[in-house]
């Protein structure tokens, strides 16, 4: 009688994880693992960050799933673990499953958590360094446990970063609404480029405010964060305010700033 449980555990790292692009329907797939012990069958995870159906909306969907090819048998049966490592060694998980596997297939949550969760109320907890940590184990039989394998792979978010001078000529004498335009080249992609416009609008008893607004040319470009500042005629910096729509990742940013000049004029 076999009283040896083989397990396996597969540990995936996705970098900058919070400025992830993805929309609903959408996933990020792991690099493949194989485990010749199980058979030689071949692995990967696949996390939609804003679920992978509609009513998935709002959760992150978490999927194992088993290789189109490998050098296993046609079906395999195996329990398996997911789970998100916290910093502090804790996890969020639903608990073991047992499923059999045929190839291409693959099973898991389509609401493993609620997005608000990762990225808002335990952000600390589960994205040390912006990094949130998968691991999925893998295992067969009951008993003592026998460690028959381990790996990880890390995933990385590209973030681009650009910073620029919007100067306004003639700044006193604008009208309202009347928008100021300049384009910035993207850094990594040709023809690529954000506008940046600025412009007054009048608010609450007729106090001007600067409306910033920032759109990228391409659709699927999406802003994250954005940082805002005035500079006066010394040079001296007047901060507006910073906007973050990571959790939304939307493709168009607006900031409105009180208008902190005597009639316009620095």
């Amino acid at each position: 009688m076999n009283n040896e449980r083989s397990e396996y555990g597969f540990f995936w790292f996705l970098e900058n994880y919070s400025y992830c692009w993805h929309k609903n329907g959408e996933k990020m797939v792991s690099p493949n693992f194989t485990i010749d012990e199980l058979e030689g069958t071949i692995w990967n995870l696949r996390l939609y960050p804003r679920g992978m159906r509609d009513d998935d909306e709002g959760h992150i969907s978490l999927f194992l799933y088993r290789s189109k090819q490998d050098d296993g048998p046609e079906n395999v049966s195996i329990k398996y673990e997911l789970s998100f490592r916290a910093a502090d060694g804790s996890a969020h998980c639903h608990g073991e499953i047992e499923h059999e596997f045929k190839r291409g297939e693959g099973y898991g949550y389509s609401k493993f958590l609620k997005m608000d969760k990762i990225l808002l109320r335990r952000k600390s907890d589960y994205l040390p360094d912006d990094i949130l940590t998968v691991r999925c184990k893998i295992w067969k039989g009951e008993g003592n446990i026998q460690n028959i394998g381990q790996s990880s792979a890390r995933s990385r978010i590209r973030v681009e970063r650009n910073s620029f001078l919007h100067v306004v000529e003639n700044f006193s004498t604008l009208q309202s609404n009347a928008k100021q335009t300049i384009k910035i080249q993207s850094h990594s992609k040709k023809g690529c480029f954000i506008s940046s416009s600025l412009y007054f609008t009048e608010g609450l008893c007729c106090k001007e405010k600067i409306t910033i607004e920032i759109v990228p040319s391409n659709a699927n470009q999406i802003l994250c964060k954005c940082e805002f500042s005035l500079l006066d005629r010394f040079g001296n910096v007047i901060k507006c305010g910073v906007t973050d729509n990571r959790y939304d990742a939307v493709k168009k940013v607006f900031i409105n700033c009180p208008c902190l000049l005597q009639g316009r004029q620095f």
